[in-house]
């Protein structure tokens, strides 16, 4: 990248343009981590049932 670019962004940014953009990658963060955290709940309940199944 250039510096200009670099430079431009950082105003921009300063100047507050990329706000919305920011908190919109802040939920989908949050989103994507309870995601993860439903998944590893699940899988840990399917091997708990597939064990259980086995006795």
């Amino acid at each position: 990248m250039s510096r200009s670019l670099i430079r431009i962004w950082k105003q921009k940014f300063e100047a507050g343009a990329f706000g919305d953009e920011a908190i919109a990658a802040n939920k989908i963060e949050a989103h994507e981590a309870r995601v993860a955290a439903r998944e590893r709940l699940v899988g840990k309940q399917a091997l708990e049932i597939e064990f259980l199944k086995g006795l």
